[in-house]
C-alpha cells in the first residue's frame, strides 16, 4: 500500500513538473518594450481648434494620431494565460506658425495599466496569438499657449479606461520575444483644472473632454525566462 502511494505520487511529480522539459515550472515571466501609433477620437478638441484655425485664416493639423511607447511586464501560468502590468505613454500634439509666436496645442497622457492575456492559438516553434484585457488608469495633462504668447497653459486630470487587444508574438527564440498588438481602448478623461482649480472648457457651458478613444497598433520587442 505504502508502496503504491510513493509510486503515485512520484508519477504525480513527474507530470506535473516534467522532467527535461524547460517549460515544466508553472509559472515563467516576460518584459518586454514596445512602440506604436495610437488613433484617438479627440472629436471635440479638434472642433476647437479647427475654430481657432477658421479664425486666425490659418492650417492646424487635427490631433488624431500620436506616437505610443510602453513597458510590458507578465506573469505567465502554464504558459496560458497571464497577469499584466503595463506602464505607456502617450504623445498627442499639434503645432501651427501663427506671428509671433507658434501656436501650441498638447495632450500627453500617462497609463497604467493591469490585466490579463491568454493564449488562444499556438502554433509550434513559430508563434502564439493571444487576447487581451486591461483596465487602464490615466493621468492626462492638456497645454496650449493661446492668448499667453509662450507660456503653455496646463490643465491635468486623471480617469480610467479599458483596452482590448490581440497580440502575435514569436515562441521559437526562447528566450527572445518579438511580436506585434494590435487593439482598441475606450479612454474618455474628464474634469480637468490647472494649479488654480480653474475647469477647462473647448465649449461654452460644458467642460472639456479628452478622448484617447481608438484603434491603435505596437511592435514589441523582450524576453521571457
Amino acid at each position: 500500500m505504502k508502496r503504491n502511494i510513493i509510486v503515485a505520487v512520484v508519477s504525480a511529480a513527474v507530470v506535473f513538473f516534467g522532467t527535461g522539459n524547460s517549460n515544466a515550472f508553472p509559472l515563467n515571466f516576460s518584459v518586454s518594450g514596445s512602440i506604436g501609433m495610437g488613433y484617438y477620437n479627440m472629436n471635440e478638441l479638434n472642433t476647437m481648434v479647427q475654430q481657432i484655425a477658421q479664425d486666425n485664416k490659418i492650417q492646424i493639423p487635427k490631433i488624431n494620431k500620436g506616437i505610443n511607447v510602453g513597458l510590458h511586464g507578465r506573469i505567465w501560468l502554464f504558459d496560458i494565460a497571464a497577469v499584466t502590468g503595463e506602464y505607456e505613454h502617450f504623445w498627442a500634439e499639434s503645432t501651427a506658425n501663427l506671428d509671433p509666436v507658434p501656436l501650441t496645442f498638447k495632450a500627453p497622457a500617462d497609463v497604467y495599466s493591469i490585466g490579463v492575456l491568454a493564449k488562444a492559438y499556438s502554433s509550434a516553434s513559430a508563434f502564439d496569438v493571444c487576447v487581451g484585457l486591461s483596465g487602464n488608469f490615466v493621468k492626462s495633462q492638456y497645454g496650449s499657449n493661446i492668448g499667453s504668447g509662450r507660456i503653455l497653459r496646463e490643465y491635468k486630470s486623471d480617469g480610467k479606461g479599458i483596452t482590448i487587444y490581440t497580440e502575435v508574438h514569436t515562441n521559437f527564440l526562447h528566450p527572445l520575444e518579438i511580436g506585434t498588438q494590435l487593439g482598441y481602448r475606450f479612454m474618455k478623461i474628464k474634469d480637468f483644472k490647472d494649479k488654480f482649480d480653474n475647469k477647462l472648457y473647448f465649449n461654452p457651458g460644458s467642460t472639456a473632454t479628452i478622448d484617447y478613444g481608438g484603434f491603435y497598433f505596437n511592435i514589441m520587442s523582450g524576453f521571457r525566462i
